[in-house]
Parts: C-alpha cells; sequence; structure tokens
C-alpha cells in the first residue's frame, strides 16, 4: 500500500485510531534529506507538561472525536481532511525548538505542508486551507491580549482569503481548530491540568457544547470576547 493510500485509509477509518494515522504519516520526510515524522513523534514540543509530539498530537485527535465526531463540520469540510489536519498543526514544531525558537513552529509546519502536500491525501484545496489554518494562532493571541480585536479580525480576514474558503466557513473551521488544541492541554483529554479555565465547567458528559451542538462553550469571558469578534467579522 502506497503512504497516500496508508494515510487516506487511516485518516477514514471506523472507528478512527489516532496512532494508525501516525503511524501512516510516519515515513514522510519533514524537508528534503531532513528526519521522518516517526522520528519527530517522539520530540519535545517544548511545553512545562513535557509532552512528545506524539503525545500531544494523539490527545487534538481524542478531543475531535469525542467533541466532533458527530458534530456537523463547516460546508465542504471533510472529516478526513481535518484529521490530518490535526495531525500535522504542530509537526514542525521540534524543527523550530531545533533553529532556536519555538516561535518559528507556524513557519516550519507550513513549509513542512508544502514538502510533504503531494503526498498527503489531501485536495489542493484541502491543502490550501490547511495551511491557512496552521499558519498562526489569532484567536489564542486575541484571547491572550496579545492581538487587540482589530488585529485578530484582521488576521482572520487574511487567512480566510488566503484559505480560499468563506469567511463564514473558515471562522467556523478556525474554532473547532483552536477548541481541539486548546482543550488537549486538558485533564479531559487524558493529560495535565492547565488551560481548562478557557472553558465552560466540565460536567459528568465532558466539556458542554453551545446549543448548535457545532463548538464547545467557552466560560463567559470568552464567549463574549468571541461575540465582540464575529461582529467585527460582520458574521
Amino acid at each position: 500500500m502506497s503512504v497516500t493510500k496508508a494515510i487516506a485509509t487511516a485518516a477514514a477509518a471506523t472507528p478512527f485510531v489516532s496512532d494508525t494515522l501516525l503511524s501512516a504519516l510516519g515515513p514522510l520526510t519533514i524537508f528534503p534529506d531532513g528526519p521522518t515524522l516517526q522520528h519527530e513523534w517522539d520530540e519535545d514540543v517544548g511545553v512545562w507538561e513535557r509532552y512528545t509530539l506524539a503525545v500531544h498530537t494523539r490527545y487534538v485527535l481524542r478531543q475531535f472525536e469525542t467533541y466532533f465526531s458527530d458534530a456537523v463540520l463547516p460546508e465542504g469540510i471533510r472529516r478526513p481532511a481535518l484529521r490530518v489536519a490535526l495531525a500535522l498543526h504542530d509537526a514542525g514544531k521540534p524543527e523550530a525548538i531545533r533553529c532556536g525558537s519555538k516561535r518559528l513552529q507556524h513557519e516550519k509546519t507550513v513549509a513542512l505542508l508544502a514538502h510533504v502536500g503531494p503526498v498527503l491525501p489531501l485536495t489542493p484545496a484541502e491543502l490550501t486551507w490547511t495551511q491557512a489554518l496552521i499558519d498562526g494562532d489569532p484567536l489564542g493571541s486575541f484571547f491572550r491580549d496579545r492581538l487587540t480585536l482589530d488585529e485578530t479580525a484582521c488576521h482572520i480576514r487574511q487567512s480566510a482569503s488566503d484559505s480560499h474558503l468563506a469567511l463564514e466557513t473558515y471562522a467556523a473551521l478556525l474554532i473547532i481548530y483552536y477548541q481541539c488544541d486548546a482543550s488537549a492541554y486538558t485533564i479531559d483529554a487524558g493529560g495535565q491540568p492547565s488551560l481548562e479555565k478557557l472553558f465552560a465547567p466540565r460536567t459528568a458528559l465532558g466539556f458542554p457544547h453551545t446549543a448548535t451542538g457545532r463548538r464547545l462553550r467557552f466560560n463567559d469571558d470568552l464567549e463574549v470576547r468571541l461575540a465582540d469578534l464575529r461582529v467585527r467579522l460582520g458574521l
């Protein structure tokens, strides 16, 4: 079986098994003559929890399956394609750390995607929105007061344009992507407590969804800020 076929099969499997997808992606080299992803999975991603890339990626994929496996995804977004995007969302981070700065993670991951893109079971359009999604962290920066409301809206508009998706579609996709990543840093995902405070209080069933069921509910303060951002975006 080709690497492309193995990745496609793993990403579309029912039931989905994250380790099968990580193994299928393993033979890919991150850059010409660079290490394989199988090597990178065991590398540290530079967080205080000391997660390896594989551990964090498993948690992200676990959160997607837990909270979005039955959710209606934004228009035109295939579930297997989003799984591949989430599996690779931090794949350039170990290389960024080796280069001396974790701040290079988005740049390195986008470059990695350009390199492995022809082998991935993604359409050109899916590869485009994957790169746009991974190239930055506007919601995280906004919630941590590193970007203003206007700066965040500008960033998201530009990323939506780069993605070739409608703004509303891209914004909805970005929230899912952010929530899977952020909630991976919680006990809920299987790791150590860290970012629980971003979300509405966890119940016996996990983090609660909004009334539409299309995303998780943030804490009250972030819900207000997100509503302000939607207004600024004209959504």
